[in-house]
C-alpha cells in the first residue's frame, strides 16, 4: 500500500509472546475442568478423557494441542498422558503440587473468560457480528498494517494480470481496507465489498483513501447463500474460507465463485494453512482453542484441500505464496485461474 511504510523488523515477536499471556487462562480452565486429575498415573484417549471429565471433544482436543505445545501434556499412540512436570505440579495428590500458585496467574478478562464453561459444552453460537461495530472494524484494519496489507499488496501486484485487471469482488471484506489498498495500485480498478448490513452500512464514511471513490459496498448475508454479482476479473477473501473447509461446503461455494469469475480471472485467497515453523506452534494452537471456544469450528484451512477443491471447480495454474514468518499470523496466499465453466 502506498501509504504505508515496509515493515523492518516484524510484529510476529510481540505477537507470540502476547498470545502466550492467555496461558495462565487456559490452564487454569484445565485444572478447573479436571483434565490433569483425569490423566494422573494414567493415559486417556480423546473420547475416554472427555468422557471422564464430561467436555466437548472438539474443544477438548482444541486444549489438548495447547497443554502439549507448552510440553504440559504428552501424546503417544492416540492417548494423552501428563508430562513429568504435570504430575508433580498439577494433580492433588502430589506432595509438592501448586495448584494454588497457578490459581493466582488467572490474568486479565480475556477470551478465554468462558473457557469452562465452552470445555461443558455450554457456549454460545458463534456470532458472526461480532466485527460488525466501528471499533471493532476499524481494530481489525490497523492490524492488517503489521504486514498484511503489504503482504497482499506484493503478491496481488505481482500476478501478470493484474495491471489489465478492471473489477474485483472482496467477499466478507469488512470495511475494504484491501480493497483499498489493492485499487491504490491500479486505477482501473473498481471493487464491490460484500459483507454484513452492520459492516456496509458504516463503512463508507470509514474509506478515506483516494481510491476510496471506486469501491462500492454491498449488503451480503456471508452465512446464506450469497450473491455476489458477476464478471470479477479478481475476486479476493480473506479469512474466509475455514467454515466452508469445515463443514465440506467448499466446492459448492467455489462453483458459485467460478460464475462469478470472467475466463481467465482469478481467484486469490488469503488463510491461515498449514502451520510448521516450529515459533508458531504455541500462538496457533491457542488461536485454534479461542476459535473452538466461541462456536466457530476453525481457523485454519490446509492447503491441499483447497488447491484439490479449486481443481475440482474449475481453477488451475496456481501462485502460491507460503507463510512470511515476519507475520503475527502465518498465512498462505493462493491464486488460481478460471481455465473452464463449471455448473453450480
Amino acid at each position: 500500500m502506498k501509504s504505508l511504510p515496509d515493515i523492518q523488523t516484524g510484529y510476529h515477536p510481540l505477537s507470540n509472546l502476547l498470545y502466550q499471556s492467555y496461558l495462565p487462562a487456559i490452564i487454569n480452565s484445565a485444572l478447573e475442568a479436571g483434565l490433569f486429575q483425569a490423566l494422573h498415573k494414567t493415559e486417556k484417549n480423546i473420547d475416554q478423557l472427555c468422557e471422564t471429565i464430561h467436555t466437548d471433544t472438539g474443544i477438548t482436543q482444541a486444549l489438548c494441542e495447547v497443554l502439549i505445545a507448552v510440553e504440559l501434556l504428552e501424546f503417544k499412540k492416540k492417548n494423552f498422558r501428563l508430562a513429568k512436570i504435570s504430575e508433580e505440579f498439577l494433580v492433588e495428590e502430589s506432595p509438592v503440587n501448586q495448584i494454588l500458585d497457578v490459581k493466582k496467574y488467572s490474568g486479565s478478562p480475556g477470551p478465554f473468560d468462558n473457557l469452562l464453561d465452552a470445555l461443558k459444552g455450554e457456549q454460545q453460537e458463534f456470532n458472526h457480528k461480532r466485527w460488525a461495530d466501528e471499533k471493532m472494524v476499524l481494530q481489525m484494519e490497523q492490524g492488517a498494517k503489521a504486514g498484511s496489507i503489504q503482504n497482499i499488496i506484493s503478491f496481488v501486484t505481482s500476478l501478470p494480470e493484474f495491471q489489465s485487471m478492471r473489477k474485483m469482488c472482496d467477499l466478507a471484506g469488512s470495511i475494504g481496507h484491501y480493497s483499498a489498498a489493492i485499487c491504490e495500485e491500479n486505477t482501473n480498478l473498481h471493487a464491490h465489498v460484500y459483507d454484513l448490513p452492520e459492516v456496509t452500512s458504516i463503512a463508507p464514511k470509514l474509506r478515506k483513501e483516494t481510491s476510496a471513490g471506486r469501491i462500492r459496498f454491498h449488503d451480503c448475508d456471508i452465512r446464506q447463500d450469497p450473491d455476489f454479482g458477476r464478471g470479477y476479473d479478481l475476486f479476493f477473501v480473506s479469512h474466509f474460507l475455514y467454515g466452508h473447509g469445515a463443514d465440506n461446503s467448499l466446492v459448492p461455494f467455489l462453483r458459485k465463485v467460478n460464475r462469478a469469475v470472467t475466463n481467465g480471472g482469478i481467484f486469490v485467497s488469503h488463510h491461515i494453512a498449514d502451520v510448521t515453523d516450529s515459533h508458531m506452534q504455541i500462538p496457533m494452537k491457542i488461536v485454534e482453542l479461542m476459535t473452538k471456544a466461541m462456536g466457530y469450528p476453525t481457523h485454519k484451512l490446509p492447503l491441499d484441500i483447497l488447491t484439490n477443491a479449486l481443481a475440482e471447480t474449475g481453477f488451475g495454474q496456481f501462485t502460491i505464496k507460503g507463510p512470511d514468518q515476519t507475520l503475527p499470523f502465518p498465512t498462505t496466499l493462493v491464486a488460481a485461474r478460471k481455465e473452464a465453466n463449471v455448473q453450480e
